[in-house]
């Protein structure tokens, strides 16, 4: 099941970087600018996000532990030969949970899981390595920028 997380993982991030060149749209609003046409670019992730996988709670819990999981390992070897304080410790700890769960945030965000599981998500692995009170809110802000931009997004189709 590892392989199979660790594989999917893989192919999410792909969804985000490769696309299909669509066609130029007009941009009346910049036509001072030269080019006035912005060329549609349709990411891989349009197509698969409709996979059960996505909508699975658990495979997002498996997803994130696994990814924190790595980079505490990754910044642990970086740090063998040197003395570092629990509370420095701690500290790094946090920090490096805090960025991979603002990054999944938007992943899912992106794969259009309903904000009350993200929260839910998000808030169950707050809890689960104590994360600091502004360390949380400053995460739920970054669900609710992203669903605005989403949102706005959405309603520009």
């Amino acid at each position: 099941m590892q392989k199979d997380i660790i594989t999917a993982l893989k192919i999410m991030i792909l969804t985000f970087t490769f696309y299909k060149i669509g066609e130029k749209i007009p941009q009346n609003n910049f036509a001072e600018l030269e080019n006035s046409e912005i060329i549609e670019k349709n990411f891989l992730q349009i197509v698969i996000k409709e996979h059960p996988l996505w909508n699975m709670p658990e495979f997002w819990h498996a997803a994130i532990f696994t990814s924190i999981r790595e980079e505490l390992k990754t910044q642990k070897n970086f740090l063998i030969g040197h003395d570092e304080s629990s509370d420095d410790t701690l500290i790094r700890e946090r920090n490096i949970v805090f960025g991979q769960l603002a990054s999944y945030c938007n992943n899912m965000l992106m794969f259009h899981i309903e904000k009350s599981v993200v929260k839910e998500i998000v808030g169950s692995f707050c809890k689960f390595f104590n994360m600091l009170e502004n360390q949380i809110k400053e995460i739920y802000v970054n669900i609710f920028q992203i669903m605005k931009i989403l949102i706005n997004f959405i309603r520009a189709l």
